[in-house]
């Protein structure tokens, strides 16, 4: 019997080779997409938790300016589980690129601390005492483009010092290095305690930094609270896990939303598109499956015959597919890395493979199964006569309109065929609307990105061309050799203050406060207008969520500990604190908070913004680097780019295996229907016209999925882009429409099923009339 089914599967595949390697093709291709798939959403799984957990994670993150703080409180607290041990640290010896000069905090670690240590991504860790060698944060050397071997240079106590990069390592206690972040928090990198003393030989330089994890994690902003209590005066920062989880996350929540909905749906598209392939192959075979029955197979054994030949073929495209999966998967997954600030998965790891061969078999399984069994049980003659063929006495309703809107008669005899499979055209267009949804992802998420990387004021809060932050400079100074600068036409001033809502102290507010020019800067205000009056606030859609309130509604919230009333005359909308953002003037803050207001950052608008980068670079020299100076950049975020590619280059090879089964759907039309081309060609029906008749069907069905697809997919992306908007704390009106993007889905995907249903046509064109007539 084995040898039968061997001899059975060769004969398969010799007479019908074309179709065997669509299948095949389609299967090798679904296998790939759905180890692509699957590999990215793993990647995309809370990815800040998984390297949380990995790296055993702060709960709480103490950094003094004190080398020689006794942190022994801490550490025989009954609330600490376990501590990182106290490590030294610089802060004040920045990386210099150039004519420029970057913030990073430099840890002496020869060792991994029990507590916050960081997980190697690529190379090794360091030699002990070794003070030319660096770990570099990942995300750092991924926005700097460095790689392992490059060399770093630290501005040092006595010069320059040159480093060079063994290893790159992701953490979960600071911030990934971005575009936005960069500005704002340091990069971080990890050197030898021998290293740290090289580069500052004064320990009065040097931090003392320590990690902390809780028995109880929810507890970790009140024992914050109690650090600057236990160490008054004596603590630079306390980090909250909290705080650093919602801002790390906001890319990953991004790309793993968009990335999470394309693989599902990615993966429902595969499984119909194999499911509908594999059945159609098995419809197509009944005079087959009648000529085994006459010579004695019983409907088990016919049954086991096919499932046997298309589990072989399944077994050998899965394999394929996959081993081409591993080689497209690690630029895509690697970029999606490099987003989220994650380590690297491993893509050869046996377990997503053995699901991706399992997912293929199962589903040919499946397929093959039911119209198999369904085959061995008709009756022979019937098998041999007719097949599966379903005689409609009546002209369908598709015919009758085409015939009411007098299309020509190949396009009417196409359309009428397209569904006497009613079955195959219902997969098959279920398949292309799952297609038309992916390319309508694809599609949102590019106008989505297109919109955050081109909008400067969502990224920077301002219109404003640079910043420049007066650290512990005099104000004095600032306004003495920038403000009176001739390239710079206007300003505002500001300063920052983390605040909290009352009965939310879970959640910190980014409070900033206001005076000078501002309204004659763009702010991205969505609902409601800029705050004009003392005691009026605009407030992010997060804040307003999480306190119950709207625009017009009065709201307090605590500012260094001061109530303040505010009221909300306007909802806004930026990149930064999960839009948990209070922005009030500084008559405001004096009045309800006692306290006279201290600008230490400056907003500005110069008279030619390309002059931005050389003033940075003048104004650096002149304060000696004391001062912060950033150019509000117009380019897009790199990290938005590479969403856009992926989704956008996933969607191509979906479309790719859209069109595979379009064409194997149409080479299994024409088998069935090689007498009925025999005889249109014998009542005069031109090559061209068959030709037609093969295309119009593929075509419809497109147009179907097409016009359900983008009614269903317009709703689906507006609910779902929705639900970034609010798990970023943009608000529901986050989803930006790009109706020219829309409509060429039309021409693409009627193109697509052109070219799909072209040699297929050409096929059909060709068939001589005796031989259609006589086929069996």
């Amino acid at each position: 019997m084995f040898s039968s089914f061997w001899r059975i599967l060769r004969a398969d595949i010799k007479s019908n080779r074309l179709q065997f390697a669509l299948i095949g093709g389609v299967l090798t291709l679904s296998a790939m997409l759905l180890l692509i798939s699957l590999l990215m959403l793993n990647s995309t799984s809370e990815p800040w938790d998984r390297t949380f957990d990995a790296t055993n994670g702060p709960h709480v993150w103490v950094v003094s300016h004190h080398h020689d703080l006794d942190f022994s409180p801490v550490l025989e607290d009954e609330a600490v589980s376990e501590t990182s041990g106290v490590m030294m640290a610089l802060a004040e010896n920045p990386m210099v690129m150039g004519d420029e000069k970057q913030n990073i905090y430099l840890y002496g670690m020869d060792e991994f601390p029990l507590v916050a240590h960081p997980l190697l991504a690529e190379g090794r860790w360091l030699e002990a005492n070794n003070p030319d060698e660096v770990v570099l944060d990942f995300s750092m050397a991924n926005f700097y483009e460095m790689k392992i071997g490059d060399s770093i240079t630290i501005l040092g106590a006595d010069g320059t010092w040159d480093l060079t990069i063994v290893g790159l390592a992701v953490t979960a206690h600071w911030f990934p290095y971005n575009e936005v972040t960069k500005d704002v928090s340091p990069g971080v990198a990890y050197v030898s305690q021998k290293a740290l003393e090289v580069i500052q030989p004064d320990p009065e330089f040097w931090y003392s930094v320590l990690g902390i994890r809780l028995h109880d994690p929810d507890q970790s902003q009140e024992y914050g609270a109690k650090m600057y209590d236990t160490f008054p005066a004596k603590l630079r920062t306390v980090v909250d896990w909290n705080f650093i989880k919602e801002n790390a996350s906001l890319a990953s929540t991004l790309n793993g939303m968009f990335m999470g909905l394309f693989s599902v749906m990615g993966l429902a598209a595969v499984g119909l598109i194999i499911f509908n392939t594999i059945g159609g192959q098995i419809l197509s075979q009944y005079r087959s499956i009648g000529l085994l029955k006459a010579v004695g197979f019983k409907p088990r054994q016919v049954t086991t015959i096919f499932l046997f030949e298309h589990l072989t073929i399944g077994l050998t495209a899965a394999m394929i597919g996959v081993g081409l999966g591993l080689v497209v998967a690690p630029s895509l997954v690697n970029t999606l890395a490099e987003n989220l600030n994650t380590t690297l998965p491993n893509i050869y790891a046996p377990p997503p493979i053995i699901l991706v061969i399992l997912l293929v078999l199962v589903t040919v399984g499946i397929a093959t199964l039911l119209p198999a069994w369904q085959g061995g049980r008709i009756n022979t003659v019937q098998a041999i006569t007719i097949g599966y063929r379903q005689n409609h006495r009546r002209a369908s309703w598709l015919a009758k309109l085409a015939s009411s809107l007098r299309l020509p008669t190949a396009i009417t005899m196409g359309l009428k065929d397209t569904f006497s499979r009613p079955l195959r055209a219902i997969l098959a267009i279920s398949s292309l609307f799952l297609t038309v949804l992916v390319a309508m992802t694809a599609v949102g998420a590019q106008t989505t990105a297109d919109f955050l990387a081109n909008n400067r004021v969502y990224f920077n809060g301002t219109s404003a061309d640079m910043k420049v932050s007066r650290n512990f400079v005099p104000a004095a100074m600032i306004e003495n050799e920038i403000l009176t600068h001739s390239q710079v036409i206007n300003h505002y001033e500001q300063s920052d203050f983390w605040g909290q809502a009352p009965g939310h102290s879970e959640q910190p507010l980014a409070v900033r406060v206001l005076r000078g020019n501002y309204l004659d800067f763009e702010f991205h205000i969505k609902e409601g207008r800029m705050i004009s009056d003392p005691g009026e606030a605009l407030m992010g859609f997060a804040v307003l969520n999480m306190v119950g309130a709207q625009v017009g509604d009065l709201v307090e919230i605590q500012v260094d500990g001061n109530p303040v009333m505010l009221k909300v005359v306007g909802r806004i909308t930026e990149n930064f604190n999960l839009n948990n953002i209070v922005i009030m003037s500084a008559e405001t803050y004096e009045e309800q908070v006692g306290e006279d207001f201290q600008p230490m950052i400056y907003n500005l608008e110069l008279d030619n913004a390309q002059q931005a980068g050389s003033l940075r670079r003048e104004w650096l020299d002149t304060f000696q680097g004391l001062i912060s100076v950033s150019v509000v950049t117009t380019k897009p975020l790199f990290s938005i780019v590479q969403l856009k590619n992926l989704i956008v280059s996933l969607a191509a090879i979906l479309m790719v295996v859209a069109g595979a089964n379009l064409m194997s759907t149409s080479l299994l039309s024409i088998r069935e229907r090689v007498r009925d081309f025999g005889i249109q060609k014998a009542v005069g029906f031109t090559p061209a016209q068959i030709a037609v008749n093969v295309v119009s069907g593929a075509v419809l069905m497109v147009l179907i999925a097409l016009l359900f697809g983008v009614t269903f997919g317009m709703e689906l992306m507006k609910w779902f882009v929705s639900q970034v908007g609010i798990e970023i704390g943009a608000g529901p009106d986050f989803y930006v429409i790009d109706w020219g993007g829309y409509s060429l889905l039309l021409p693409i995907l009627v193109l697509l099923a052109v070219i799909s249903t072209l040699l297929p046509a050409i096929r059909a064109a060709r068939l001589q009339v005796i031989d259609a007539l006589r086929y069996e």
